[in-house]
């Protein structure tokens, strides 16, 4: 009876309040998305290190992306040096990624992540896509910042 009373709930929530319902999901899935590529980076801080300190060596972090499920909704990423400078870029050209966001939170369990949810151009790319952006900080000589933009339309 209980479970049941709470399907309803949910049911009627999604028809009074459905984009606001759409948003929190794709939200729980931009942090979601988030923390499993922060893993895999906290697993592999070599791969990491070579990609901010060796010209090239950020080519590596595609395969990362693909490891943690991300590679088919991967529209860009971007490596950010400690100084703020962009060291490495890459993903498809001719999106418009610079739109307003929709919506933007800081992940309360990570130091200085964030994510936005933006929506995106239906005739000329994804729907909806989230921006993550993610601190880098492996030691004294290993700072800088990675933003990747994953497609949410599905």
């Amino acid at each position: 009876m209980g479970l049941t009373l709470f399907a309803m709930l949910i049911a009627l929530a999604a028809l009074i309040a459905p984009n606001r319902i759409s948003l929190l999901e794709l939200e729980r899935e931009a942090f979601t998305a988030e923390n499993q590529i922060r893993e895999k980076l906290l697993e592999d801080p070599q791969l990491v290190t070579h990609a901010l300190m060796v010209p090239g060596g950020a080519t590596q972090l595609t395969e990362l992306f693909n490891d943690a499920g991300f590679g088919q909704r991967l529209l860009r990423y971007e490596l950010y040096d400690s100084k703020g400078d962009l060291v490495f870029t890459r993903g498809l050209a001719n999106l418009r990624l610079d739109r307003p966001a929709i919506a933007a939170s800081i992940n309360p369990n990570r130091n200085g992540a964030t994510i936005g949810l933006y929506a995106g151009d239906e005739t000329n790319g994804p729907s909806h896509f989230a921006r993550l952006h993610i601190p880098i900080n492996l030691g004294s000589d290993v700072h800088g910042s990675l933003e990747i933009y994953l497609d949410q339309s599905k």
